[in-house]
Formats: structure tokens, sequence, C-alpha cells
């Protein structure tokens, strides 16, 4: 049972994340910031790399190299971050400038069966643009199989304990939201939608949360 564990956990570890987190603000400046958090479960990360004092550098920064691809406009700056909060590593990339140098910017998994695209900005007319986000969680879980077998009940019962308080969140802000399909506040400037991980990924569905702003 450990075995599997370990082979569970590392392969998850190498291409996927616990929770997501993102953040994104358009001001009427047309300038935008984006905020994009990967959380993992810093116990978990250390019983699978066999090593209990994390680094969250270096961890944040294999991580990166091994299921990121970026391709970043340099009009944008870029911060990294890396922090251990209560009993998460956090990994974070935050991006900011002008509201049309959003449409390059593509932060992309490395492996090709998993079709979620962390970010998407399109320029619409009328000082308009859509703000997406695409989850492909059937992706995800073949991802995480590995060549050595698991036993598929196993597995479900893994990711509901791994992951029953994991989610990923979408929060945008802009001087006015046109259309979404997330939870709008009263004032119609901010927008959040909220996913609990282990469901998207014992459904293995297809999700995508959107925003069409003024700016």
């Amino acid at each position: 049972m450990r075995n599997q564990f370990l082979v569970f956990a590392m392969t998850f570890l190498l291409t996927g994340c616990f929770g997501l987190n993102q953040k994104i603000v358009v001001s009427e400046n047309q300038s935008m910031s984006y905020q994009l958090d990967f959380v993992f479960n810093a116990n978990l990360v250390s019983f699978a790399m066999e090593d209990q004092n994390i680094d969250p550098v270096t961890t944040c920064k294999e991580f990166d190299n091994k299921t990121l691809t970026q391709k970043i406009p340099k009009a944008l700056s870029v911060e990294y971050l890396s922090s251990l909060k209560d009993k998460d590593l956090v990994c974070s990339y935050i991006f900011n400038g002008p509201v049309s140098e959003f449409t390059d910017l593509d932060i992309s998994r490395v492996k090709p069966e998993n079709k979620s695209s962390a970010f998407t900005f399109e320029i619409l007319p009328g000082n308009q643009a859509k703000i997406s986000t695409k989850l492909d969680f059937a992706g995800a879980r073949e991802s995480m199989r590995s060549e050595d077998e698991i036993n598929e009940e196993f597995e479900k019962a893994m990711i509901t304990a791994m992951f029953f308080d994991k989610f990923i969140r979408w929060e945008l802000t802009a001087p006015k939201i046109l259309e979404t399909n997330g939870e709008l506040s009263e004032d119609g400037k901010t927008v959040n939608w909220e996913l609990p991980m282990y469901l998207g990924l014992l459904e293995k569905g297809n999700y995508e949360f959107f925003a069409v702003v003024q700016y």
C-alpha cells in the first residue's frame, strides 16, 4: 500500500497541482495584474520527496521546470514567489503590465494529454476583453497515471483524502464586468468562481470559467 501511495504522490507532484488560485485585477488606466498560485500540501511533498526540510525556492523551481512552459511578453514584468503557509507550499507567479500585452501570455502544461489552459486573454471591440480558464480533469487524471498500475478504487480514495481541502479559485476585478458564469458581486465589478479539486478529479470533468470585462 505504501508503494502505491508513493507512486501516486510522486506522479501527481510532477504532473499536477493540489490547488490553484488566480487573482486578476484590470484597472481603468488599461493596466492589469495577474497572480497565479499553485498550492501543494507541504507534508505530502516532504513525504514524496523523502525530505522533511522543504526548500520552497528549490521545490517551486523543480515544479516549474518539469510541469510548465511559459511564454511571457517582454512588456510584462513577472515576479516569482515561493513560501510555506500553514501546511501548504505555495508557488506564485505575478504578472503586471498593459492590458493589451496579456493576449500573448501563455502558461501551458508540459503533458500534452492535459488540455487545461490556466489563462486565456482575448481583446474584443469597444475596450472589452474576455478572460478565461479551462480545466481538463480527464487529462489531469490521465497524466497522473504511471507505468505502475494503481487500483482504481485506491486512486479515488487517495484523491478524496488528499484534495478534500484544496480548491480551484478564481477572482477577477474590473471597472465593469459585462458577462460571466461566476458569482458576481452586487456592484458588478468583482466575480468569484470556486471548484473543489477532488470533485473535478473524480468527475473527470471539463470546466471553463470566464468573464467579459469593460476597461
